[in-house]
C-alpha cells in the first residue's frame, strides 16, 4: 500500500534503476489486487464505522439533518378545539389513523395536544366523560414541547427525550404560530439509519 516508499527503497538497495519498470509493475498489480485487506484485522473501514467516535458521530448526523427534512410535507394534520367534548373526541379518534391530535384555539395557537393513549386512559371511567373536554386531556400549552422545521435533529431528540413524548408537533415559528405538521421519534431513527447507510455505501466505494 506504500508504492513510492518501495519504488525508492528498490532503487537506493540496488544502487541503480533498472529495477523501478519490474517494481512500478508490481506494485500496481499488488495496490489492485489487495485494495480491500489490511494487515491491521481491527482497522474499521471508516469513522462511521468506529466505536471510538460512535457518540460524536451520531451527534454530528443528527445535527447535518432538520425537521423539514425528515417530516412529511403532505401530512394532514387534524386538530381539536379545546372545548370539544370527549365524546366527540372519541368519534374523531374512530374516524383516524392519527396517533396524537394538537388542541388548536379559534386563533391558531396550540393549547395543548393529546395522544390515543391518554383517550384509552380517560376511557377506563366512563362516569367523567361528561365533565371532560378536549383540553384537559394529554398536556396543555405549559408543558407541550414543539419543534419548527429548522431545528436539527438533535434538538427534536433532546425534546423527545426530556418530555417523554414518542410524537410531537411542529410549528411554523415560535407560539402562536400555526401546526403544520407532527414528527414521530421513530421518524428521526429512520433518517439517522438512513444517512448511516449512504455514509458507510461512499466509505466503500
Amino acid at each position: 500500500k506504500v508504492p513510492i516508499a518501495s519504488l525508492i527503497m528498490v532503487a537506493e538497495m540496488s544502487g541503480s534503476y533498472g529495477l523501478l519498470v519490474p517494481m512500478m509493475l508490481v506494485s500496481s498489480v499488488a495496490y489492485l489486487l489487495t485494495r480491500g485487506v489490511s494487515i491491521y484485522e481491527a482497522q474499521v473501514p471508516g469513522r462511521v464505522d468506529s466505536p471510538a467516535h460512535v457518540g460524536e458521530f451520531q451527534i454530528d448526523i443528527l445535527e447535518r439533518l432538520t425537521v423539514r427534512d425528515v417530516m412529511d410535507p403532505d401530512q394532514q394534520i387534524i386538530t381539536v378545539p379545546p372545548g370539544a367534548s370527549f365524546d366527540a373526541v372519541l368519534d374523531l379518534v374512530a374516524d383516524t389513523d392519527q396517533y396524537a391530535f394538537p388542541v388548536v384555539d379559534a386563533t391558531g395557537e396550540v393549547e395543548g395536544m393529546f395522544s390515543i393513549n391518554d383517550v384509552r386512559r380517560v376511557m377506563a371511567t366512563p362516569e367523567v366523560w361528561p365533565l371532560l373536554v378536549a383540553s384537559d386531556l394529554g398536556v396543555t400549552a405549559r408543558g407541550i414541547a414543539y419543534l419548527e422545521p429548522d431545528d436539527d435533529l438533535h434538538t427534536a431528540v433532546q425534546r423527545f427525550t426530556a418530555f417523554r413524548r414518542e410524537i410531537l408537533p411542529v410549528l411554523q415559528g415560535e407560539p402562536p404560530a400555526p401546526v403544520i405538521g407532527l414528527l414521530r421519534h421513530h421518524q428521526v431513527m429512520e433518517a439517522y439509519d438512513r444517512e448511516i447507510h449512504r455514509l458507510r455505501q461512499e466509505t466503500a466505494d
